[in-house]
């Protein structure tokens, strides 16, 4: 009876336990793993995920190796947990088992934060279980946790702990409360790892801290410094490099593909939410997101909370609830009672943050996001980025006004039972979806077939060193879906220790994203730039899963054509098959040791390019590096014609002359005394067919201009578009350039390969209601616009979205094609478009055009595809999300062929180029690589170098931050500090257009054999912060000492 008396004091703790297991057991799905969406994945290989959190900097495991966008460093407490948990703990309840304890850890946590705050109430325990419950149980809550990333959880967990010991800190002055909070920030650092996290906390931190510090003396100052630089200490690990990374990769980061396409959308239906109506009921984007379900069809992924959230009683208590914490806010501020003013001030900031669509009020988030460099970016999720700080606040300022009424009951008999009994009872209703399996997306419990464990399980036997190509990949957009339910961002690269490039990476790295264009076009094209591909990015293995499905159709897998490149590559064989996965083994040219190899002679090849879907340079000429225009041997004045991004992109210039297209690049002008070579020219893309006979055919060509001269050549054609590189049908000498205009015009081909929307085809357009779900909710309307003897369609939307598209069945897609669409946008988003393969039923081409304001030309180049395929469809889609209206005209679009390859192919060479094959194995047989981290390599030349020029090749990204030392030899302080105890080798060239390369002259290298440290220099922010992480616990126990040797000098 003494224990069970003793234990009383625990009882509501052990209540919200026993509450948490009852949530558990009923969302819970035996056999299962609690996996999907964005989701963080450790115990598939925990050695390897640890690791990767100590050298974190350089995400060599990430496809072709990138500096960490996020911060994955943060992971590593988070990675450890789970790591002690797995002793305990069969591997698929580990997950569950994290998300479960962090919902009630946050319980907990804010159960002690409001006993804290009203330790002076004589109710003050049932206050803290009513607010720990509706902390739990709130509808912002249940949607954070739904489709759960494992950084909002620790946030929701850790953010009412930490407060708490900083209060009490604050108040007390006791080491322990500091030492306490020194702990649990070194704990939360997982919340980190999406870093916009992290601000939110140290939003809530500092706001605590200022208003302590105008309420009380300067004395107290010390205390709020010490609060402020523990942090910092604490957090220096993963908040330098993370630093570093946004200072110098932030704009790569915005600008990739998937973010170009989502921002605008995102804020946008974050936006929809942001009126006041939703913020006080807390409802979020998660309510209209729409996903595919296992049958096939979509459906919004919340429509058990869809319904229940639209009931009367619901909407009655949430907004309940909602007057209960403005009333918080308000007794607070005339009772003067100080100590809640940071919470209200919490909860102004985040209702500010989530209501970016209340008149008059959403001007304070728009100052935001315009006055703040990537602010719109980092924020564009502010539901997922500020709830939990609105419920936390909300919290608090609740039980604020439920203090006041319990107060002010006491004269009755059972008030004070009455009154809790009612809101929890309230509150079980309110939240009832959750205790009948709603508490977590059900889409994200999914059993795992046994060949991914015997996947992860094969190449734990393999080289580590080599790089994983994982097919098929249909997408951009990079989530991963299979037939057996999985969805989300990927969960092998976590159990497989090599480099995998997956689509998961495709947004944090130009080269990944680049090599994900030059694949697509490769797969649906052909074999010979598939396997170009694969050499180009020295991808070792290929993983066929058979079981990844396409979100655009069951065809756009590729997974046919896939099969049949691999089948009739002499490059790959099947090494392995576990069920639906064939691992084939790739025999590379270039052989490498742990991302090492030496080249000889490469030409240097100009221009950079930023993005392309073709490597000409590279299919015609193998390995080579790119310098500086001005000394190059060779020029592509086309190198690049992708135009799959925006507009502004495009790296040539195109105008549209009436008759014919000039396209203009600008040449260097040392290139004099360089020869033109111009490319044989395939048949088919420069004959204009004619319509009604298609025996008669006028062949147009191009004609080369330089600084508005004529060019004579003599093109010639082949019927083999095969054949074309390496295939020149003339060589022009240039005696002289002035400028260096460099113009191709190409006639406008017209005839049977082409199309062009006519006046009555604007009269006729089928116009659809696009949106699937919100037909009865939104506003659409369609005109058709005469003005200066032009006819076009104005498009005007609210809330809803209308689509049309022009079908184009009889294209070839043996060649190349021009679409010039003709455009404006007047408000809100502009028009998507996007070009429809018919054969493999996915979109070649997806962007949103201009924001022009008036009527424009945009350009958009479609490479040759399959041989054998016909058709495009050309779709439009004019797109409101919410109440901001959304207007664009469209007047037209039209397609003509080009000669794609003679575009791709044309050069100027200017110096001999080596033509004989590199003796690989005498390169391979002459270094020695020794690669301990993703940070550091030591290369061994084991024999002197013969050669005049040698290119030492590391198959990684591009970055500046990789260094090439000369060592004297491999000892500790050269390995670690090779930039002061070793010879920098300054020549770092770019290879291929994305790996790195130092060229190295013999008559240079002091010593021979010779040892070379390569080394990731930004890996070093993260050391310094182990390093003084490590000292952090010294300073903190000699405080205590002195603080105890203070206390035993006072008097008695």
């Amino acid at each position: 009876m003494k224990y069970l008396i003793k234990l009383k004091p625990f009882l509501p703790i052990f209540i919200l336990l026993l509450t948490e297991i009852v949530l558990f057991y009923l969302n819970y799905a035996p056999g299962t793993f609690f996996l999907g969406w964005d989701n963080l994945f450790p115990e598939m290989n925990f050695s390897a995920n640890i690791t990767r959190s100590i050298f974190a900097i350089w995400e060599e495991y990430r496809g072709l190796g990138l500096l960490d966008g996020m911060s994955f460093a943060a992971n590593l407490v988070h990675y450890i947990f789970l790591y002690l948990a797995s002793f305990f703990l069969p591997m698929d309840l580990l997950r569950y088992f994290f998300i479960f304890f962090m919902h009630f850890l946050g319980g907990v946590g804010i159960y002690f934060l409001i006993n804290e705050l009203f330790k002076n109430h004589s109710h003050k325990k049932v206050l803290s279980f009513l607010g720990a419950l509706f902390y739990l149980f709130n509808l912002a809550t249940i949607q954070m946790f739904y489709a759960q990333y494992e950084t909002f959880a620790v946030h929701f967990a850790f953010l009412p702990l930490l407060l708490l010991f900083v209060i009490k800190y604050l108040s007390s002055g006791k080491k322990i409360h500091l030492a306490f909070f020194a702990v649990l920030s070194l704990l939360a650092t997982p919340q980190a790892h999406v870093p916009t996290l992290f601000i939110v906390y140290c939003i809530a931190l500092f706001t605590v801290l200022i208003f302590h510090a105008l309420q009380n003396t300067k004395r107290d100052l010390k205390k709020i410094v010490t609060i402020i630089l523990l942090t910092v200490s604490i957090n220096t690990f993963w908040g330098l490099p993370y630093a570093y990374s946004t200072l110098t990769n932030a704009k790569t980061i915005t600008n990739s593909k998937i973010n170009q396409m989502s921002t605008e959308d995102v804020y946008l239906k974050n936006k929809a939410h942001g009126n006041l109506w939703d913020v006080a009921l807390m409802r979020g984007f998660w309510f209209d997101y729409v996903d595919t379900q296992n049958a096939g069809k979509n459906d919004y992924i919340m429509p058990v909370w869809r319904k229940h959230s639209q009931q009367l009683p619901f909407i009655l208590i949430g907004f309940s609830f909602f007057f209960l914490a403005l009333w918080g806010c308000a007794y607070a501020v005339i009772k003067k009672d100080k100590k809640f003013y940071p919470f209200i001030a919490l909860f102004i900031f985040s209702f500010l943050m989530l209501g970016n669509d209340i008149p008059y009020l959403k001007s304070f988030s728009t100052f935001f996001s315009d006055h703040i460099p990537y602010f719109f970016q980092a924020f564009r999720f502010t539901f997922t980025k500020f709830s939990i700080l609105y419920v936390f606040s909300f919290s608090i300022l609740l039980v604020l006004a439920l203090s006041v009424i319990l107060n002010n009951i006491k004269r009755f008999k059972y008030g004070s039972v009455i009154i809790p009994a009612s809101f929890m009872l309230i509150l079980l209703y309110y939240s009832l979806p959750v205790f009948q399996g709603q508490f977590i997306y059900k889409n994200l419990r999914v059993e795992i077939p046994k060949q991914y464990f015997e996947l992860v399980n094969f190449f734990k036997l393999q080289g580590k060193n080599e790089r994983i190509a994982t097919l098929p990949q249909s997408s951009f957009w990079g989530w991963t879906y299979t037939n057996w339910g999985y969805r989300g961002s990927g969960f092998i690269w976590f159990g497989i220790a090599q480099p995998s490039l997956d689509g998961a990476f495709l947004p944090w790295s130009k080269e990944n994203e680049n090599y994900y264009w030059e694949l697509t076009q490769a797969v649906y094209s052909s074999n010979k730039l598939f396997e170009a591909v694969l050499e180009k990015y020295q991808i070792n293995w290929v993983v066929v899963d058979q079981s990844i499905i396409s979100p655009y159709s069951s065809k756009a897998s590729g997974l046919e054509k896939l099969e049949t490149l691999i089948s009739n590559s002499g490059k790959l064989r099947l090494y392995a098959k576990f069920g639906t996965i064939n691992i084939y083994r790739v025999n590379l040219k270039n052989q490498q040791k742990n991302f090492i190899f030496l080249e000889t002679n490469l030409p240097n090849i100009t221009p950079k390019y930023q993005w392309n879907n073709y490597d000409a340079a590279y299919i015609e000429n193998g390995n080579y590096i790119t310098q500086n225009d001005q000394n190059s041997n060779i020029f592509y004045p086309f190198r690049s014609v992708f135009t799959g991004k925006k507009q502004e992109e495009i790296e040539f210039k195109i105008y549209d002359k009436g008759d014919y297209f000039s396209l203009y690049s600008k040449i260097p002008t040392d290139l004099i005394g360089a020869s033109l070579i111009v490319p044989k020219i395939y048949s088919e893309e420069v004959s204009e067919i004619n319509k009604d006979n298609l025996t008669e055919n006028v062949s147009k060509y191009p004609q080369i201009y330089l600084d508005n001269e004529v060019i004579i050549a003599n093109i010639e054609e082949s019927d083999n578009p095969s054949v074309l590189n390496n295939s020149g049908s003339g060589e022009i000498f240039l005696p002289y350039i002035r400028k260096g205009e460099l113009e191709i015009r190409l006639p406008k081909i017209k005839g049977y390969y082409s199309y062009s929307s006519v006046k009555k085809d604007l009269l006729k357009l089928n116009y659809k209601k696009c949106d699937l779900f919100s037909k009865s909710l939104g506003e659409s309307k369609e005109e058709t616009i005469k003005k200066d003897k032009e006819i076009f369609t104005r498009l005007t939307n609210i809330n809803s979205s209308t689509c049309f598209d022009f079908d184009v069945p009889f294209l070839s897609q043996r060649i190349g094609y021009l679409a010039t669409v003709k455009s404006s946008n007047l408000e809100g988003k502009s028009l998507l478009f996007a070009v429809i393969n018919k054969d493999s039923e996915k979109p070649d081409l997806e962007t949103n055009l201009p924001n022009n304001k008036n009527v424009a030309n945009s350009y958009f180049i479609i490479p040759p595809m399959n041989n054998y395929g016909l058709g495009y469809n050309f779709y439009f889609d004019n797109t409101s999300i919410g109440n901001p209206k959304t207007i664009n005209n469209f007047a037209g679009i039209e397609i003509n062929p080009i000669p794609y390859r003679f575009l791709t192919s044309l050069k100027i060479v200017k110096k001999p180029v080596k033509t004989k094959e590199t003796n690989q194995n005498a390169f391979v047989n002459n270094i020695t690589v020794n690669h301990p981290n993703p940070s550091l390599y030591k290369v061994e030349l084991n024999k002197p170098l013969q050669e005049s020029r040698v290119t030492l090749i590391l198959s990684q990204s591009f970055d500046k931050g990789w260094k090439a030392y000369e060592v004297k030899s491999f000892n500790l302080l050269n390995t670690t500090l090779p930039f002061i105890f070793g010879k920098e080798i300054k020549n770092h060239v770019l290879v291929n257009n994305w790996e790195n390369g130092w060229e190295i002259e013999p008559s240079a290298i002091s010593h021979q054999p010779s040892a070379i440290v390569i080394v990731y220099l930004p890996q070093y922010l993260e050391y310094a912060g182990f390093v003084l992480l490590a000292l952090l616990p010294f300073f903190l126990i000699l405080n205590l000492i002195f603080a105890h040797n203070r206390l035993k000098k006072l008097p008695s």
